[in-house]
């Protein structure tokens, strides 16, 4: 990423829906009164360690910042010595009011927020009960600015370790640590951000500083256990005291965690408190899993955590929906929403950023969808195997133009479909031997016909790259080909397969093609290779059946294991990243993997009629496929 590591990540959010007016909180002894003041009280709330009140806290209101990944967030908070909450100002010229002695703090006129600007909560220092800790850092996401401020829609919050976990996991796309969280100011990274933000709202209540266990569109499962542990972990730092005497410093617990997962896992900066620390957890989810669940033994303050140690810290959600049956392709759009076609139900269903189900759309004569891409105006293409057509559908759920497109049965077992910069679609047919079909925005065939290039045995997975190759997969040939515009073959291809069965394809930066193989293999090649992968991984799990691929915006390369139900991410090098194989969700026979501009993956499992939502774990990048080859972006793989 643009001037941070591979695993740095960052975030922002979307508007809340209307909170309750007053809050229970963590305990007894919540209620949070309105203090007289001299200006209006905008916000009120109370920061917790655990169970306990935290005293002398800094209190700070920060946006995210617009100067691109990296870039230090805006803080919102000015200068006010008025009221029981007056400012205060630090070393850095930012703002602060400090929390009491039973951890309530208030934001009056000392602060204002600009429409559509995504802000958060960042306490900082104070007394937990064992004497100040200097460590304790805390994060509580209040999401898309309505304008002005948030009085109308969250008159109070909790700010604890909870509100942390899920401020960390959903900003981690665009964050470095607490108070570097920002994008560019492209609309996409303005949308990515602000998705990335309305995640929290998922994860957590902020009202009451609990976790979920439901979304509140009712429809998705949310880790509430995983939340839990990972919020009882933070409090073994938050709950202890600063070091004094001759060797000041962080207690023994958080030098603990502190040195258990660094910004880049296992190296890297070291974090200064634990609202940082959550946010490298984030961002290294499988590393020192060990090490960091055994310090949520003993009394955790936040009960139903993790009776066991899992594989990994990802955080992933569950979405359902009453008409799945078998879910296959998955694609996301330009504003973030995942559309999923469903086989069995013959259907394709969107899902908002956030899970909700917007619509399920069906056609009289749709049978078997398997295949989806979206292009540049939004537009979803669809293909069957059923009954070999292909459909388009406009955002409202209407057929665009002529559709459904066969051209003349040509199209047999419509597996894949991807879009070039024309905006026309290559059509990989799994008959056999075989089609290639390219046809135009109204259905067209451009080729003449269909191509079968000399060799294929069927075409499966396909992409795009940005001199407009069409490069696809034949597993039954156990051959990668690639075509240009024309149609004709490119330099040396088809290429040989390390392993065995290639199935999906997802291009890179640099122009590389990376394939997934049923075998249990991944595969790079280039343009000017002489035939065979410029690198390949081999998994050591029997039977691994990696049949989905993705790139993020970082250049590391996403797998998905259907048979053992894992996921897994590689470097360029197609080296496993350390400690980067990963178990969200309970998911099940995993089938498509996609990657959306908040740096979310979304996977559809055919197995468990489910869609999962991993938060934060990648890096965003341009959605739809099809944008990355389009103007401001000129390369596959793009950062919003």
């Amino acid at each position: 990423m643009e001037g941070i590591s591979v695993r740095s990540k960052i975030l922002t959010v979307f508007a809340f829906t209307v909170l309750a007016l007053l809050t229970t909180g963590c305990g007894s002894g919540n209620f949070l009164p309105q203090s007289p003041t001299s200006s209006p009280l905008r916000l009120n709330g109370k920061v917790h360690g655990g169970q306990n009140p935290v005293a002398g806290a800094s209190v700070y209101v920060y946006a995210a910042g617009t100067s691109g990944y990296g870039g230090a967030s805006v803080s919102l908070l000015g200068p006010s010595g008025s009221g029981n909450w007056p400012t205060h100002q630090d070393g850095n010229g930012n703002y602060y009011v400090t929390t009491d002695s039973n951890g309530n703090f208030g934001l009056t006129g000392d602060y204002t927020c600009t429409a559509g600007q995504q802000v958060y909560l960042y306490a900082v220092g104070g007394n937990p009960g064992a004497g100040t800790n200097s460590s304790d850092g805390f994060l509580a996401v209040l999401g898309n600015c309505p304008g002005g401020d948030f009085s109308s829609i969250i008159p109070n919050v909790i700010v604890n370790e909870v509100t942390t976990v899920a401020a960390a996991y959903a900003m981690a796309g665009y964050a470095t640590d607490a108070t570097h969280v920002s994008s560019p100011s492209r609309a996409l990274a303005l949308t990515g951000i602000a998705n990335a933000f309305a995640n929290a709202a998922n994860l957590v209540n902020i009202s009451s500083g609990t976790a979920r266990t439901t979304t509140p569109a009712g429809n998705g499962t949310v880790p509430t256990q995983t939340i839990n542990t990972l919020a009882n972990i933070l409090a073994t730092c938050v709950n202890s005291a600063d070091q004094t005497g001759p060797f000041p410093g962080p207690s023994t617990n958080c030098n603990t965690l502190f040195t258990a997962d660094y910004s880049n896992g296992s190296q890297g900066s070291a974090a200064g408190d634990t609202a940082t620390l959550a946010i490298y957890i984030a961002h290294n989810p499988g590393n020192a899993v060990n090490l960091l669940f055994s310090q949520s033994g003993g009394s955790p303050p936040f009960g139903n955590g993790l009776n066991q140690q899992p594989n990994d810290f990802s955080l992933g959600i569950n979405f359902t929906s009453s008409g799945f049956q078998s879910l296959c392709d998955l694609a996301i759009d330009a504003a973030g929403n995942a559309w999923v076609v469903d086989m069995n139900n013959n259907a394709v269903t969107q899902l908002s950023n956030l899970g909700a189900v917007v619509h399920t759309y069906t056609s009289g004569t749709m049978v078997q969808p398997y295949s989806v891409a979206i292009n540049a105006s939004g537009n979803v293409w669809v293909g069957t195997i059923g009954d070999d057509q292909i459909y388009v559908f406009n955002t409202g759920g209407a057929l665009v133009g002529n559709s459904p497109y066969r051209d003349s049965g040509h199209l047999l077992n419509v597996v894949a479909i991807s879009l070039d910069a024309s905006g026309n679609a290559w059509v990989s047919d799994a008959g056999f031997p075989g089609n290639i079909a390219k046809l135009d925005s109204g259905g067209n065939q451009l080729l003449g016909n269909v191509v079968s290039p000399a060799g294929m045995n069927d075409a499966d997975g396909s992409a795009v790259d940005a001199a407009g190759h069409f490069w696809f997969a034949s597993d039954n040939a156990q051959k990668v080909f690639v075509m240009d515009s024309n149609g004709n073959p490119v330099g040396s291809s088809p290429f040989s397969v390390t392993n065995s069965t290639p199935v999906a394809v997802a291009m890179d930066a640099s122009g590389n093609a990376w394939v997934a193989e049923a075998g249990g293999g991944v595969d790079e090649y280039n343009p000017g290779s002489s035939g065979a992968p410029t690198a390949s991984y081999t998994t050591s799990i029997a039977q691994d059946g990696f049949n989905s691929i993705a790139v993020d915006g970082s250049g590391n390369v996403w797998t998905a294991s259907y048979r053992n139900s894992y996921i897994l991410e590689l470097g360029s090098n197609a080296s496993p990243v350390p400690n980067a194989s990963f178990t969200p969700a309970s998911i099940f026979h995993p089938a498509s993997i996609s990657i959306d501009g908040s740096g979310d993956l979304w996977l559809s499992s055919f197995g468990s009629t489910t869609v999962t939502e991993v938060i934060g774990i990648a890096t965003p990048v341009v959605t739809p496929i099809v944008a990355n080859l389009i103007s401001p972006y000129s390369h596959p793989a793009s950062l919003p």
